[in-house]
């Protein structure tokens, strides 16, 4: 502290001693906010590890088909009609969620004027990465379409055995066809992406765990 010309005294300010502890934790705990997965992220996640159980069981089903007693065909045709069911329904709310999520991102935008079409942009600027968004839609479509491969094949074994069901049986299977018709529609609302094949063809490997020799797929 100084006398400043005789008028009162004034004060030097104290040198900075940088960031301090807190305003690290916080940017700290900010950053670990932020890297955590979004709803939509932890929800199709979710989705995609039901799928794989889903396939899982479709598998067994085809085995069990090959030697099942007529009794035991009903409840495999039940079984066949719910698993139908769900992945219909999987692939509704896919195509819903990733329409919500088109429009949220922006993917359609206005031209102004100067900015060059969407050609010569291509050629000019650099190509942008897919959201974690957009991946985890192609993936979980990969792994609705290869459902569908598995549900068509156990359904195919089961009509080679139409003799054998009662009709409460019949009436399943021709519920599960309606709900495989449902399934095809919502996978059509689905994006599908440059690296969907490629996503396809390494699903058994590495979105199925301990499943991999039971869903593996080339393409």
């Amino acid at each position: 502290m100084e006398m400043a010309n005789g008028l009162g005294p004034t004060f030097r300010p104290l040198p900075s001693t940088g960031e301090s502890p807190l305003a690290k934790r916080m940017q700290t705990q900010l950053k670990q906010l932020q890297s955590l997965p979004s709803p939509d992220e932890i929800k199709k996640e979710k989705d995609r590890n039901k799928i794989g159980m889903l396939l899982m069981r479709l598998e067994m089903l085809k085995a069990m088909l090959k030697y099942a007693s007529p009794q035991q065909l009903k409840a495999l045709a039940r079984e066949i009609k719910e698993i139908a069911q769900e992945l219909a329904a999987l692939a509704k709310q896919a195509g819903s969620t990733s329409r919500a999520t088109d429009h949220r991102e922006g993917l359609v935008q206005p031209q102004v004027e100067g900015t060059p079409e969407p050609a010569e942009a291509a050629s000019v600027a650099p190509t942008q990465p897919p959201s974690a968004s957009a991946t985890g839609d192609v993936e979980l479509r990969a792994l609705l379409e290869l459902a569908k491969e598995r549900l068509q094949e156990v359904m195919d074994l089961l009509r080679t055995r139409a003799a054998e069901l009662d009709r409460e049986s019949k009436r399943d299977l021709k519920e599960a066809e309606e709900a495989l018709g449902e399934l095809t529609r919502g996978l059509d609302a689905t994006p599908r992406g440059d690296s969907f094949y490629d996503s396809l063809g390494q699903i058994g490997s590495t979105a199925l765990g301990g499943g991999v020799g039971l869903v593996s797929v080339d393409v």
